[in-house]
């Protein structure tokens, strides 16, 4: 019986070992992620990381950086679709994860350049001229394109 019982925490020592290994490594793969900042790393070592069971915390840090990885990416695609809503939503969640870059920077000044034509070009169809005259001058400011303050 002694045997047996050798045997088995034997077996269970070996299994507690690789156990731990699994972890160690899904860990330094974490690491490794987190670091590098690369979108589909982060994903595919947060899924090892939680199939090793690794702990909250040290996944909780990968998720951030999962986030602002992908806040950083859809910032990007935003300001590149002059998407207004898509920008202040992305500039939200920017804010939100204390990113501040030139991505910011550019999406701040194209969410102004879009304000400043879609107030242009509700002042070009009213009959307002002084909020017309407004509308341009905050278009200027907003630095939007001479060929679309001539349209005006």
């Amino acid at each position: 019986a002694t045997a047996l019982a050798a045997g088995l925490e034997s077996d269970l020592l070996a299994d507690a070992e690789a156990m731990l290994a699994r972890r160690s490594a899904a860990v330094e793969e974490l690491r490794a992620a987190v670091a590098s900042e690369d979108e589909v790393s982060l994903r595919l070592a947060l899924a090892q990381a939680r199939a090793a069971g690794v702990q909250k915390g040290t996944l909780q840090e990968a998720r951030t950086t999962l986030r602002r990885v992908t806040t950083k990416r859809t910032l990007a695609k935003a300001v590149s679709g002059m998407d207004e809503v898509a920008l202040r939503l992305s500039l939200s969640r920017a804010r939100e994860y204390n990113i501040q870059n030139r991505k910011v920077s550019e999406a701040e000044g194209a969410l102004r350049r879009i304000s400043a034509i879609n107030e242009l070009a509700e002042a070009v169809c009213g009959t307002d001229e002084t909020a017309l005259s407004r509308a341009i001058a905050q278009a200027k400011d907003a630095g939007v394109q001479a060929n679309t303050l001539q349209e005006a």
